[in-house]
């Protein structure tokens, strides 16, 4: 089987398959995966492809590795944490088509100076505050969320307030699409944190437990702002994934 070249990378799509033969039963759980070499035949790809696919594997819990061992098949459901994977703003837009944002409060918010320095930017801006969870996209039920989010964006682009409900991916995304301006950069900042009491409640969790707290700054044409997001996320149902490759001299 040869994988046609489409918008998404062979890896995701390698991925996608062996996760619907670890479902259907073909790979059964306990029993190990063919080889590197041999998936690598049997799908015409090459073996940083298959070595990619099983990773994202690995992350969601479906397989183990181990040396001189090799791939083991360790469940046939993901298990119910997020993956943030990728090294670019298009792959992390993908990888966030699984999940939904839910909002739980929104306002209209003109930054003084205290929420400037928290957020970083010119007081007197005006956003469009939201207040909500992250959840999988691919389902519903009485599952806790992955984790818990504040939203600012910027008030060019509230207009997207109306929309937000039935959209799966970044809300960043949804300004992409809405507004025709591209996300041109993304910055982050990543700490350790403690999830607080009202938001330990939310997240059902226990209070002071051990989280990452992400805030990013989105940007478009001209270096101008288009959002502001500040996230918390508990240590046991996120994991956070980057890829760093030397730069040739």
């Amino acid at each position: 089987m040869t994988f046609i070249e489409g918008s998404r990378p062979r890896y995701q799509l390698l991925a996608t398959r062996l996760r619907e033969e670890i479902q259907t039963g073909r790979f059964a759980v306990g029993s190990l995966m063919p080889t590197e070499m041999e998936i690598s035949a049997q799908y015409n790809v090459s073996r940083s492809t298959v070595r990619e696919a099983i990773r994202r594997l690995q992350v969601a819990g479906l397989v183990s590795r181990r040396p001189g061992v090799g791939t083991r098949i360790e469940s046939a459901a993901p298990v119910a944490t997020y993956s943030q994977l990728g090294s670019s703003i298009e792959e992390l837009a993908e990888n966030a088509k699984e999940i939904r944002f839910s909002a739980m409060h929104s306002e209209d918010v003109i930054a003084d100076e205290a929420l400037a320095e928290k957020l970083r930017c010119r007081p007197n801006q005006q956003f469009l505050r939201l207040e909500g969870v992250v959840r999988s996209a691919g389902r519903r039920s009485s599952k806790p969320p992955y984790y818990w989010v504040e939203i600012y964006v910027a008030a060019a682009y509230a207009g997207i307030r109306d929309l937000i409900s039935g959209h799966s991916g970044l809300v960043a995304s949804l300004i992409e699409q809405h507004y025709q301006e591209p996300i041109t950069e993304i910055r982050q900042e990543v700490t350790a944190t403690q999830t607080g009491p009202a938001i330990a409640e939310i997240l059902a969790v226990k209070p002071n437990a051990p989280a990452l707290r992400f805030q990013r700054w989105y940007y478009g044409r001209n270096s101008s702002l288009m959002q502001i997001t500040i996230s918390v996320r508990p240590a046991d149902r996120f994991t956070y994934c980057t890829r760093l490759r030397r730069v040739a001299t």
